[in-house]
């Protein structure tokens, strides 16, 4: 660079440097991508979605959901078809449709936008398999491909889309009413209540809310026997 001053040239060195950008630091791909990390959501267009979920205890609980919507599908025909059928609901390892639960805080049921209770079907397992992802699929595609066998008055198909079992598993009031907790209990995982009341370390697993956990005592007797009982009322019928 050339300056005049005085009438005189001088010249003036002026450095220029130039900053690089840092570049950021990356994985090591050679390792990474040795972990498969699974599928990505299965894309739907115009049928019904199924999922499942697995909560302690070794129970898995699976819920539909219609094309557009996270409403539950129309699955009533199927619903006759497993309290008319045992056999048939015990091939397919349903034991109960009940409500699905709002949150671990409130003892309330998920409304539809059309106002109905939102649905979900329960399937009670030894634990091991409930927490095998192999297993949930499996018998999540079994109840798919009987949906899909359904004669609905009006034709609708349905697919499997995916595990929403968290990790680690959500606890069961986090999706089951307090009453069904007590009721599946009662009549399929633990002999007597009284019993279970005194094991801090099980109820811990059935209880994430620590309000209900404190009524545990309450929740437990009052509808221990009520699964046993609407199984006694439907066979009356």
């Amino acid at each position: 660079m050339t300056k005049k001053h005085n009438d005189k040239q001088e010249t003036v060195k002026v450095e220029i440097t130039t900053k690089h950008k840092k570049e950021p630091t990356r994985k090591n791909l050679t390792t990474q991508k040795n972990v498969f990390i699974g599928a990505s959501p299965t894309k739907t267009k115009g049928v019904n979605k199924v999922f499942v979920t697995a909560t302690t205890n070794g129970i898995l609980l699976l819920r539909t959901e219609k094309p557009f919507s996270t409403d539950d599908a129309f699955t009533n025909t199927f619903n006759v078809d497993l309290l008319a059928n045992p056999e048939y609901s015990a091939e397919l390892n349903i034991q109960k449709v009940c409500d699905r639960r709002e949150s671990s805080s409130k003892n309330t049921p998920i409304i539809t936008s059309r106002g109905w209770n939102s649905k979900q079907y329960v399937s009670v397992n030894p634990v091991l398999d409930a927490e095998n992802e192999s297993f949930r699929k499996k018998w999540a595609e079994n109840i798919v491909t009987a949906l899909n066998k359904v004669d609905w008055t009006y034709g609708q198909k349905f697919i499997f889309c995916g595990d929403d079992t968290q990790n680690p598993i959500g606890k069961m009031d986090k999706y089951l009413l307090n009453q069904d907790i007590a009721g599946v209990l009662g009549a399929y995982i633990y002999e007597d209540a009284n019993e279970l009341l005194t094991s801090d370390e099980d109820l811990k697993n059935i209880f994430e809310n620590e309000a209900n956990l404190n009524e545990a005592y309450s929740i437990l007797h009052t509808h221990w026997l009520c699964w046993t009982a609407d199984e006694k009322n439907e066979n009356s019928k």
